[in-house]
């Protein structure tokens, strides 16, 4: 009903924060599935879970789990959402049982914006202090590196590099133990780059390997 019907009656706003643009579409997500029961999950973040974001990955999974996440988006768009117009969305979803998976912080690399890190990624663990992060994926960041350059940035890649590695290694020391580990298993040891076949571009990750974490989280949940 969401994916097929309901989905398409609540086009998205112009607000600059990607949560709050999507806010009725969020809203309106939540309140068809609360008829149909409780809610189990939530995955929730930037574009590596917007990838989940299709009725073909998301029937798979066996308990009601809901796609919040919003393509483009940062810890801070996160933490400002759920704390603002969003605050009776974060009271329905910030239950105990209810899990919580997160992909936060990579966009702060590709947009500049690492003076959101580490006070933003602290402040979405404070409002979701149960849930599971989502390390940043092996990404191919001379690929990265030459965009930016393309566009007039300069950014080099042993930048990106320092600074997505810098992400990961908050996301580790402030999740521990709920990590779910999508770098170690698609990295390639001899060029510190992702795995070939793994990515579908220079920062997300193909069709199969959502398919492989869609099963992790269905075992967690």
């Amino acid at each position: 009903m969401w994916y097929k019907i309901v989905r398409k009656l609540f086009p998205v706003g112009n607000d600059l924060n990607g949560f709050y643009r999507n806010h009725r579409r969020i809203a309106a997500q939540l309140a068809l599935a609360r008829l149909f029961g409780a809610v189990h999950a939530v995955l929730l973040g930037d574009s590596e879970h917007g990838q989940f974001d299709n009725y073909a990955v998301m029937k798979k999974f066996d308990r009601l789990t809901l796609c919040l996440a919003i393509g483009g988006t940062t810890p801070r768009d996160l933490y400002d959402y759920f704390s603002g117009k969003g605050a009776g969305v974060y009271e329905q979803i910030k239950l105990v049982s209810i899990k919580k998976f997160i992909s936060t912080g990579g966009n702060c690399s590709l947009k500049n914006q690492m003076n959101e890190i580490p006070e933003y990624l602290e402040c979405v663990r404070a409002l979701f202090p149960v849930s599971w992060i989502v390390l940043i994926p092996p990404v191919y960041t001379g690929v990265l590196s030459t965009l930016y350059n393309m566009a007039g940035v300069e950014k080099s890649e042993n930048q990106i590099i320092f600074e997505i590695n810098q992400v990961r290694g908050y996301q580790r020391s402030m999740w521990t133990p709920r990590i779910v580990d999508t770098y170690t298993p698609f990295v390639d040891p001899q060029t510190g780059g992702p795995l070939p076949g793994v990515l579908r571009d220079p920062v997300h990750f193909g069709k199969a390997v959502v398919d492989i974490i869609q099963k992790v989280y269905n075992r967690i949940i």
